[in-house]
Parts: C-alpha cells; structure tokens; sequence
C-alpha cells in the first residue's frame, strides 16, 4: 500500500466551512471525509464506520 499524501495546511479549517455550506447529503459526506482524514488522522475503515460510505468510494475521494 502506498503512503498516504499529507493535506496543504489549513485543509481542516477548511473543509469545516465547507461541510456548514454544504447543499446536499452527498456533499456534506465526501467533505466529511477529506475532514476527518485531514483533522484527525483517521483510516478508511473508520472513515467508512462515520460517514456510511463503502471504504473504495473513500479511496477514490
């Protein structure tokens, strides 16, 4: 597996102005994903657990 790719700085303040601007559901769940991966650190499979999202959808976000 290849090592994962580190987020510009600022990515997670970001990505929380985003998710409050947010239109759609669908929106609102691949900006979560960018933000808990960017915030917090967090693998696929937990990103999946917290957003209801397939793990592969993840990778491709």
């Amino acid at each position: 597996m290849r090592p994962r790719s580190m987020f510009p700085e600022g990515t997670a303040t970001r990505t929380a102005v985003l998710m409050k601007q947010a239109k759609t559901v669908a929106d609102y769940r691949r900006i979560l994903c960018v933000h808990l991966r960017a915030a917090f650190g967090e693998s696929n499979p937990v990103i999946a657990a917290k957003t209801g999202l397939s793990e592969s959808t993840i990778r491709k976000v």
